[in-house]
């Protein structure tokens, strides 16, 4: 594990166990972090699927060369819900809906990267 640590790169939330961790140091905000560093204190959690489809892209374009494992966790179909603005109200089954498409954008946007490399 300490190899894959190493050389490994990760962005998420802390305290992703319990999601809004009570009294777990984030009170009011929980940061977005990449690595160990704190990215951003309060993100906007609406555009979270799109940061994250897009940080997938830009390691998939840095490491295709080579044998890589990409794991991409998206936290928005789990309560609290969130979607941006592209994909609000356009599904027939609500918010849930929304986010759903949202994600389904953004599995395939990784797909097509990844033809792209072969």
């Amino acid at each position: 594990m300490l190899a894959i640590r190493e050389r490994a790169a990760y962005t998420g939330y802390a305290g992703q166990g319990s999601y809004y961790p009570p009294g777990g140091g984030f009170p009011n905000e929980i940061p977005l972090m990449r690595n160990e560093s704190v990215i951003e204190k309060n993100p906007d959690q609406h555009q979270l699927t799109t940061r994250y489809t897009e940080a997938a892209l830009e390691f998939i374009d840095e490491q295709h060369e080579k044998p890589f494992f990409l794991y991409l966790a998206h936290a928005m179909p789990h309560v609290p819900l969130f979607v941006s603005e592209k994909y609000a109200g356009k599904s027939i089954r609500g918010l849930y809906g929304d986010v759903i498409m949202e994600i389904d954008w953004s599995v395939g946007q990784i797909l097509e990267r990844l033809k792209q490399y072969g």
